[in-house]
């Protein structure tokens, strides 16, 4: 393994076959390497997004906190490689990486820093393999940085602490997603949204939590989110999902979580009907 080569290097930047980078990947890393030293609560620095589709990510210089892991392209402290991975790979990665990894106890309480735009893409087989209907649905229509000079702004945020406060800052001051949209939503599976400007505005969904998680699913398939059959939603971080739309943010906030409390009094929380 090429680690052997460099054993003086604490870091090192997995990338996994039939991957193609983005110009800018090494900006990106040059901007966020330094969270996996000052922040024991991140895991790693991924350059991809779970929601990465042209409807569900736009802005290059945005940047998330994650709890479930995101391969393909991934940067690791070296130490957490030898003490936790190694010679374990069977048990936290046989599945494929766009089914999920380190699930579990692997994470241990970590999360993933990823970005709103892709910094990589990836190169499907020709011919006929396993899932492959799957795996080109999840993969179609998938947006990636362009631009070497494109960097994530702010990533002193991703810190933990700031990271919250970011983001309660931002649901205080966001929009409610019209009311009638999301009936709308819940009815048919749809949703048509207007922008009447070209400004930059944070809009929130508040909804009620069901054990079967009927009513995320729901918005999920209204606002064209990925899940793939038979495991979680993506982008979960502590029950909140979040995702830009023509640079808009967005964000889906459930009853059970912390962030429930901001939801404004004649906010009304959208659920599935019996």
């Amino acid at each position: 393994m090429s680690l052997n080569y460099f054993k003086d290097k604490n870091n090192f930047i997995m990338i996994e076959d039939r991957i193609n980078v983005s110009p800018d990947l090494l900006r990106y890393y040059s901007q966020t390497l330094h969270l996996l030293q000052e922040d024991s609560s991140i895991f790693t620095v991924s350059a991809w997004n779970e929601f990465g589709i042209s409807s569900t990510s736009s802005d290059p210089s945005l940047l998330y906190r994650t709890e479930l892991f995101i391969g393909y392209v991934w940067v690791l402290q070296r130490s957490i490689w030898d003490k936790e991975i190694r010679d374990k790979e069977g048990p936290c990665c046989n599945r494929p990486t766009w089914q999920g990894w380190f699930l579990d106890n692997l994470m241990k309480g970590r999360e993933v820093v990823a970005p709103d735009v892709s910094r990589a893409s990836k190169r499907l087989q020709d011919g006929y393999y396993v899932d492959k209907k799957a795996i080109e649905e999840y993969h179609h229509d998938r947006l990636e940085s362009t631009d070497c000079e494109n960097e994530p702004k702010f990533a002193l945020k991703m810190v933990k602490a700031a990271y919250e406060d970011k983001l309660k800052d931002l649901i205080t001051m966001s929009l409610p997603v019209d009311e009638d949209d999301l009936e709308g939503c819940m009815e048919s599976g749809a949703i048509i949204l207007e922008k009447d400007d070209e400004s930059k505005n944070v809009y929130s969904v508040f909804y009620e939590y069901d054990s079967k998680d009927r009513t995320l699913l729901q918005l999920c398939k209204c606002f064209n989110l990925y899940v793939h059959k038979g495991t979680t939603v993506r982008n979960i971080h502590n029950g909140l999902i979040r995702f830009t739309m023509d640079m808009d943010i967005y964000f889906l906030i459930g009853s059970k979580t912390e962030y429930y409390e901001l939801k404004p009094d004649n906010v009304v929380a959208v659920k599935v009907r019996s």
